[in-house]
């Protein structure tokens, strides 16, 4: 989940949320009521193998998180578990309206049916092209993330280290630069994910 800090909104299964600086974690401690999950798998399930490099090269190039991951492990080396998320959308400060009154919710309520709207439209564009659906989106995102990093808003602001109650975490995960264990790749760029559904090679982005 992310979050924006101007207007705070904030992203989150990965949440993100945004700033003047741009999407950051959302957190309980950045004014939120959620805090974004993230993390490795601690029942020995493997990380397939699309997000491997990108699973690893975090861990490799951020030792806080190296750090973290073994201590929610028992010290036991890294074993290619599964990280999570694979992918995170603003989660603060959504404007609804009830009854006729406007207010604003927090929230995977909102950020997942989101990228749900956004799996429709790409397979609709596609059927309307003569092209069979997406499926498995996964694999899809990560190999657009590694050639055309503009497909993505990199979260690289905040972590995941406060609860609801805005308690720290011991073992907390930060945001960095590609894929990493709060937001993920970061936030979809639907317009060049839409081309990207419909040409694949990319010829109307430049690649990363």
């Amino acid at each position: 989940l992310s979050q924006t800090a101007s207007s705070i909104c904030q992203s989150s299964f990965g949440f993100s949320a945004c700033s003047q600086r741009g999407e950051t974690v959302c957190s309980t401690c950045a004014g939120s009521t959620i805090t974004s999950g993230g993390g490795f798998s601690q029942i020995n399930i493997a990380a397939p193998e699309y997000m491997l490099a990108a699973q690893r090269a975090y861990l490799t190039k951020n030792p806080a998180a190296m750090q973290a991951y073994l201590a929610e492990h028992n010290n036991t080396a890294y074993t290619n578990q599964r990280g999570y998320p694979d992918v995170a959308l603003l989660a603060h400060n959504y404007p609804i309206i009830v009854n006729g009154s406007l207010s604003v919710e927090d929230g995977t309520s909102a950020s997942t049916p989101l990228l749900a709207a956004m799996t429709t439209l790409l397979n609709a564009a596609r059927a309307q092209a003569g092209m069979p659906p997406m499926g498995l989106l996964n694999p899809f995102m990560y190999k657009m993330a590694a050639r055309f990093p503009a497909a993505f808003y990199d979260v690289v602001l905040g972590d995941n280290s406060c609860t609801e109650n805005s308690t720290q975490c011991t073992v907390t995960y930060a945001a960095a630069l590609g894929w990493d264990a709060s937001t993920g790749l970061g936030s979809p760029n639907f317009e060049a994910f839409l081309s990207l559904a419909l040409d694949p090679s990319g010829a109307s982005l430049t690649a990363g």
